[in-house]
């Protein structure tokens, strides 16, 4: 049972925005009951995107399926990285199809950069240092 506090849910247009973001987006999965999160050690090599993957192979319907919210990243060697995974959260298999992942291939990652454009895909596990440079222009 999660003990945490949760935040007051704010409207987007109290923020001063059109649209909600991905936070809003986040909150509204956990209160639809479709939220996962995930506050253990989760290594992001070997333990998160199986964890996920089970789902697409378990035979569970996409209306059925969970999103997970991985906030203690890890990787093998131990590192620790301070942001948090979100994975399964966008309609996962329907909008990985409809930005590249057309083999509905798993692990799939999408850069997206501040004003939500995709930036790039990749298949397949990606290691520290790509993900670095992948990430490094848009900071």
């Amino acid at each position: 049972m999660d003990t945490r506090t949760k935040p007051k849910r704010t409207s987007p247009h109290a923020l001063g925005r059109a649209y909600p973001d991905l936070h809003d987006h986040i909150r509204s999965l956990d209160e639809a009951g479709l939220l996962i999160t995930v506050d253990r050690p989760i290594n992001k090599d070997t333990e998160m995107h199986p964890l996920v993957r089970w789902q697409f192979r378990g035979g569970i319907e996409q209306k059925d399926r969970k999103a997970f919210l991985f906030t203690n990243v890890i990787d093998s060697k131990g590192r620790k990285y301070d942001i948090p995974v979100l994975v399964g959260g966008l309609e996962s298999m329907d909008f990985a199809r409809q930005v590249g992942n057309l083999r509905s291939v798993l692990p799939f990652t999408l850069v997206l950069d501040r004003n939500g454009k995709v930036v790039t895909t990749e298949i397949g596990v990606l290691k520290l240092g790509k993900l670095e440079s992948l990430l490094k222009p848009l900071l």
